[in-house]
């Protein structure tokens, strides 16, 4: 209730804030304070608090993103706590940090704050602030669909100041669209966050400031800027708070006269920009053995993949819309809305469709119809995905749990309740063991019958070394793991000793049909394939002498030497942070990018094949089948949009 009231608060505010008026219009802009990131990055924080609460000329406070430093739950009603001391009404908009590793996955800021874009008017100016950022997956930044749904809804009125936690440059994967919406709504300015430096911006016309992060830093002398708005100008002058010392508003570092803008940027027939840097759907053309089916577009991000029969295909979308269509023409067979946000993807057996959901609850469904089954509450948000396995339902929560449920009823057969950090991925289950990993830095391996422990591999490290979004993958007695620490792990099945290390990964492989082969995509442009069993006598390795990991590695393990690797390439895609798992099919290997575009290699010799463009955005996970003498690939982006393609075999 104490929350509803202040939001209350707030709300009545900013409403008693001057429309029109002769005086100044006076913003405290804070932004990065991480908090939770350490003890001197909270100090940091309260201090800038306290500050602006010792003056009175202060109108309203804009927050633009990274609050936290790892979304948690505690580290989010902390900084709720230190943001409501504030004396003059704020907004805020949640950043990168705020929503890649929320445990809640992004639901907690929703519910504290009661928002994620915002609204109001202040002294002749209309203030819009957005989301920005990934949700939950490593990608290319962008204006998540509900929040352009939102924007594209409101109509032309006063001029517009603008708050997300991204520049709008070619970083943010949709900037030219949220550029192009901003300037139908008469957008003077912009302000952003992310870079923790202070920096002026434009954006082809559009001007704008990047502001310094509250951190203190060695100098132990936290920082904020203070807008001021007066007569159409602009000015923008750095606060530091010295230590031992008063604070000091230095003299105005940026002004800017806040006239309108014309839109001088030429789009293509897609909408694109004339001079957009990634593939172009015009492309497509380039590559005749990959036929689009059909398409739709969502009207709001997928973060999942999907579950097929071969008839029907299921997924959901990030505001909890779970969806089942044909896959002949993509016409929707039903739709069913869940409580909270989804990013976990549905798995199918028979008649039973399962799910996770944030709100802490796994659902099955009728696959036919949507009908509700069973709702098994597991008291944790729920952001990985669910495996079924001998009519079992294995998942994990937020909460340090993993559970087995029966699938014909969701009674709870069994509870692991000592899991470090929350499940992202989905876990790998056979006869002999169930093995699913955490951002706690561990691997677990549990009797998939018993729920019993057989063996836990815990890395040293901080979060960034955790397999958290990851499947694993077993051949024989070896399971393999990727890690953003940029490496490939190979680990004893049977007690999870490391047994071999591959220079190379992320978050993104796949394992051939006959588990003879493992490939993956790394974030520096490269693709590799090695094979599972090669003899551990015969891994004897080194780091390759353009490792990025040489002088700043040493490796505990024996190291797979490049030679021994059926193939390595230039994957084509670049500097890509797609977090997408790789699919092998057949002769194929797709590797999802984060710009859009699904790059098809050879996965005998990893020749590259052909290339398409889906989307704007991540692509996520695709489904892949062989159809008579075709392959057909399921693929969404997560701005919404679905294709089925098919190719050649």
């Amino acid at each position: 209730m104490r929350r509803y009231t202040w939001s209350v608060a707030i709300a009545l505010c900013f409403a008693c804030l001057p429309l029109f008026s002769g005086e100044p219009l006076r913003i405290a802009y804070i932004t990065d304070t991480h908090y939770g990131h350490s003890a001197a990055t909270n100090a940091d924080m309260e201090r800038v608090i306290e500050d602006i609460n010792s003056q009175d000329s202060l109108d309203f406070v804009l927050m633009g993103g990274d609050l936290t430093h790892h979304g948690t739950d505690l580290e989010i009603a902390k900084a709720y706590e230190i943001m409501s001391r504030l004396r003059i009404p704020y907004r805020l908009v949640p950043g990168n940090h705020d929503t890649k590793w929320s445990e809640s996955g992004c639901n907690t800021f929703l519910r504290t704050f009661g928002y994620e874009q915002f609204e109001f008017e202040a002294g002749g100016y209309r203030f819009l602030g957005s989301s920005c950022g990934p949700e939950m997956r490593f990608e290319a930044d962008m204006v998540p669909r509900n929040s352009m749904n939102w924007l594209r809804s409101l109509q032309k009125d006063k001029p517009v100041i603008f708050l997300d936690h991204y520049p709008l440059d070619k970083g943010l994967s949709n900037w030219f669209e949220v550029r192009r919406d901003l300037l139908r709504l008469d957008c003077r300015f912009s302000i952003t966050g992310h870079l923790h430096g202070n920096a002026a911006c434009d954006y082809d016309g559009l001007p704008g400031i990047i502001g310094t992060s509250t951190l203190g830093g060695s100098a132990k002398t936290p920082k904020y800027n203070i807008i001021v708005i007066k007569d159409s100008v602009l000015t923008v002058s750095q606060r530091r708070l010295p230590l031992n010392a008063a604070p000091v508003t230095d003299s105005p570092w940026y002004e800017k006269e806040l006239l309108p803008v014309v839109d001088t940027v030429h789009y293509d027939e897609d909408g694109l920009p004339e001079d957009y840097p990634f593939m172009t759907y015009k492309e497509n053309r380039l590559y005749p053995q990959v036929t689009e089916c059909w398409s739709k577009t969502e009207d709001a991000n997928i973060g999942t993949s999907f579950a097929c029969d071969g008839k029907r295909a299921w997924y959901a979308t990030s505001v909890g819309k779970v969806v089942a269509v044909n896959l002949d023409d993509g016409e929707e067979i039903w739709h069913r809305q869940l409580p909270g946000k989804v990013f976990s993807t549905p798995a199918v057996d028979k008649e039973f469709l399962v799910i996770g959901c944030t709100d802490g609850s796994v659902y099955a469904m009728s696959a036919a119809t949507g009908e509700p089954l069973w709702t098994a509450q597991t008291g944790g948000a729920i952001v990985s995905s669910p495996v079924i396995f001998k009519k079992m339902v294995f998942i994990g929560n937020s909460k340090g749990q993993f559970r087995a449920l029966r699938l014909k009823d969701g009674k709870l057969l069994w509870v692991y309740s000592k899991v470090k950090g929350f499940c992202d991925g989905a876990p790998y289950v056979d006869g002999e063991q169930i093995i699913f990993t955490d951002w706690g830095r561990c691997v677990y391996s549990l009797d998939p019958f018993s729920g019993s422990v057989l063996w836990i591999w815990k890395r040293a490290g901080s979060v960034l070394t955790s397999c958290g979004y990851c499947t694993p993958l077993k051949s024989g007695n070896r399971v393999f793991v990727v890690s953003p620490d940029r490496r490939t792990y190979c680990l004893s099945a049977t007690d999870g000793k490391v047994l071999y290390v591959v220079d190379g990964g992320r978050e993104s492989f796949a394992m051939s049909a006959d588990k003879k082969t493992v490939f993956v995509k790394t974030m520096d442009g490269k693709a590799f394939a090695f094979p599972t069993q090669i003899p551990l006598k015969e891994v004897t390795g080194s780091l390759a002498p353009d490792s990025p990991s040489q002088g700043r590695w040493m490796p505990d393990a024996p190291v797979l030497a490049p030679s021994q690797m059926y193939w390595s390439v230039e994957s084509g895609l670049g500097n890509d942070l797609g977090s997408s798992a790789l699919t092998a099919c057949e002769n194929l290997l797709l590797i999802p990018s984060e710009n859009g575009e699904i790059h098809a290699l050879d996965a005998k010799t990893g020749e590259k094949l052909w290339k398409h463009k889906v989307g704007i955005g991540l692509v996520n996970p695709v489904s892949a089948w062989r159809a008579g003498d075709k392959i057909r690939i399921l693929a969404s982006c997560t701005n919404g949009k679905i294709e089925l393609l098919e190719t050649n075999l």
